[in-house]
């Protein structure tokens, strides 16, 4: 890694939690942020209702000169875009939540570009990195800063760093211990660029690469409602109604779900069709899946009262399609245990309780 003068820094962000820690770990480190482009996909339409609102998130934080430089651009190779770099010598760019940049423009840096991702690449690159990580199970995710390559989320890392994952925990909480760890990251990776060496810390990534999105994995993204798909695991389904909309549709209606727990291994005699009720009473059903079996308990209907109509023991519900859950089930099951937070399958359920719900 080559040394020398301070990096001139362009950001190409979108608001995010990691805005400003992006930004003083920067500064802390002796770069220079010359501009910040934030993603607008009005482009410069409306730029200042979002340029107000960048300077409240920055606040006082900016240096005077960059507090007339924050502009607004739908691509990386926006005009806008284009005449920051060349009227400021950017030489290293940083990118926080941008869409992928063209190799046209990322070969335009002596320094290069470099990318924030919340998890320790290639461990779940792609758009969700935090639902996928609790998702499965983990006991801990990170941070990568990486160089930006053609591919999604595949560039070189340069510094990596753990966070942990508590029970209980979600996006939100994933956030802000992301956010405390980025401040002194970048400090340390633009010192490193200085210094002309390589950044410290270590790289406690499995290496077992996953690429994971909603829509990879499931077909839509939040806030659409998901359908569920019989075909999964159990602990998958449940896991995913823990952080999804989910609905079943029955007699061409469709049912939201308040809650979905998995239930571990099937009763004996409950045949192995997907989707099969084998137990049910109120708003409660018991579903056979994949692998496993599943409680649902549908939302309530108008005024409190029971749904219209409830699945009834031997009977089937459709079943939804998500089109890559067996490629992210398969990775969580490679993973080791030491990084694994809970087991796949909770517990069993004693099935002699079946004959109450009936």
């Amino acid at each position: 890694m080559s040394g020398g003068d301070s990096p001139r820094v362009l950001l190409l962000t979108r608001c995010s939690p990691f805005q400003v820690p992006i930004f003083e770990g920067i500064n802390e480190g002796g770069g220079r942020v010359e501009a910040v482009v934030e993603y607008s996909s009005t482009g410069l339409s409306r730029p200042a209702l979002w340029v107000r609102r960048t300077k409240r998130v920055f606040g006082d934080k900016w240096p005077i000169p960059a507090a007339l430089r924050l502009s607004a651009a739908g691509e990386a190779e926006d005009p806008v875009v284009s005449g920051l770099i060349d009227k400021l010598e950017v030489d290293l760019v940083v990118v926080s939540r941008w869409d992928l940049l063209p190799l046209s423009f990322l070969g335009r840096f002596p320094r290069g570009v470099l990318n924030t991702h919340i998890s320790l690449l290639p461990e779940l690159r792609g758009k969700h990195p935090i639902p996928g990580a609790l998702l499965a199970g983990m006991r801990r995710t990170g941070v990568t800063i990486h160089f930006l390559d053609a591919g999604i989320d595949t560039g070189a890392p340069l510094l990596q760093e753990q966070i942990p994952i508590l029970e209980g925990d979600g996006r939100r909480d994933l956030e802000m211990r992301a956010a405390q760890r980025i401040r002194p990251m970048y400090s340390e990776v633009i010192r490193a660029m200085k210094a002309g060496r390589s950044p410290e810390g270590g790289m406690r990534s499995t290496n077992l690469p996953c690429h994971f999105s909603w829509k990879r994995q499931t077909g839509s993204e939040p806030p659409e409602s998901l359908l569920l798909d019989w075909r999964a695991p159990s602990w998958f389904i449940a896991r995913v109604a823990e952080h999804r909309d989910c609905h079943i549709r029955f007699r061409e209606r469709d049912y939201p779900i308040r809650s979905v727990v998995d239930r571990g291994e099937r009763p004996a005699g409950s045949g192995d069709r997907p989707g099969r009720v084998i137990a049910g009473a109120g708003s409660r059903v018991t579903v056979v899946t994949g692998e496993g079996a599943v409680d649902l308990e549908l939302a309530r209907g108008a005024g409190g009262g029971e749904p219209a109509a409830r699945p009834e023991p031997g009977g089937i519900i459709p079943s939804g399609r998500w089109p890559r859950w067996q490629e992210f089930t398969a990775w969580v099951e490679r993973l080791p245990a030491s990084v694994k937070l809970r087991e796949l399958f909770l517990f069993s359920m004693d099935f002699s309780m079946c004959g109450a719900f009936l």
